[in-house]
This record gives C-alpha cells, sequence and structure tokens, in this order.
C-alpha cells in the first residue's frame, strides 16, 4: 500500500512584485504576503501575483487623492509619510497600506475560489466561506481608513 500526503508546499525563494511604476508604494514579497494572510501553495505564484497587482491598483485608486496632497508635502513616497511614527523601524503608513493590500488579496482569493465548487454541497461550504471574505475586506478599509487619517464608524444591519 502507498501513502500519499498532501501538502501545498510555500516557494523557498520570496517573489518581489513592483505594484507601481514609479515607486511610490513599498513592492511588495508575495511570498511574506502568503504568510501574514494564511495562504499555501494551492494559489500558484503565477495565479496569486496578478491578483496582487490588481488589488495594489484598486488600493491606489482609492488614495490617489491623499496620495497627492502628500506628495505635495514633499513625500517622494510612502516610506516619507509620517516617517517618525514607526514600529520595528518601518512606518506607520506602510503596515496599514500593507494591512490593506493583505486584506483586499485574502478577499479575492476566498471569493474566487467559490468558483471551484461544483456541487451543491461545495457551493454550501463557499457560502459559510463568504463571511471571512468580508471580514478581510473590512480589515482592508480599516486599514485604508486608518491611513488616510479618516474617521470610522461600524455599523451593523439588524
Amino acid at each position: 500500500m502507498v501513502s500519499v500526503i498532501p501538502h501545498s508546499a510555500v516557494p523557498a525563494d520570496p517573489v518581489i512584485i513592483a505594484v507601481d511604476p514609479d515607486g511610490w508604494y513599498p513592492a511588495v514579497d508575495v511570498t511574506a504576503l502568503r504568510v501574514r494572510t494564511g495562504l499555501d501553495g494551492t494559489w500558484t505564484d503565477a495565479r496569486l501575483t496578478p491578483v496582487v497587482r490588481e488589488e495594489a491598483d484598486a488600493i491606489a485608486g482609492v488614495l490617489a487623492e491623499w496620495r497627492a496632497e502628500r506628495e505635495a508635502k514633499g513625500a517622494a513616497s510612502l516610506t516619507e509619510v509620517d516617517p517618525h511614527r514607526s514600529i520595528e523601524g518601518t512606518p506607520l503608513a506602510v503596515w496599514r497600506w500593507q494591512a490593506a493590500l493583505d486584506g483586499r488579496v485574502r478577499a479575492a482569493v476566498i471569493r474566487a475560489t467559490r468558483d471551484f465548487h461544483a456541487t451543491g454541497d461545495g457551493h454550501d461550504r463557499a457560502d459559510a466561506l463568504e463571511p471571512t471574505a468580508d471580514d478581510w475586506l473590512g480589515r482592508a478599509h480599516e486599514a485604508l481608513s486608518r491611513l488616510m487619517g479618516r474617521p470610522r464608524t461600524v455599523v451593523e444591519l439588524i
């Protein structure tokens, strides 16, 4: 008898992608993003990288006006926005941008994974994941609001 032990390997070498042509936003380490969001190797780098680029572009659109204001004040990159406010030497602005990207990517992956389920039972499992995708998207919105210094309110519909 032969035993097969399934596993999803995460690449050993980090995959670094530039998400912004002018370098204002930091490059993204896709391998580190996998670790932060709990993604395993089920999504290959070839499949995950376009999702990261798409979500980074969406965030850049949300932050366009905010970024223009920061550039007008002399910030040549995200790392120069409030650089004195940092954790472990990394500016809070970078941490918050990264949290927003992580949340949007994870939510996009969860929602896309739903497409793989063909049976009714599979759709029921996918329905159970939907709140998880919403939670990740909520984290992304929270991070963007904090980055832009906007007030936040959490409202639950009854």
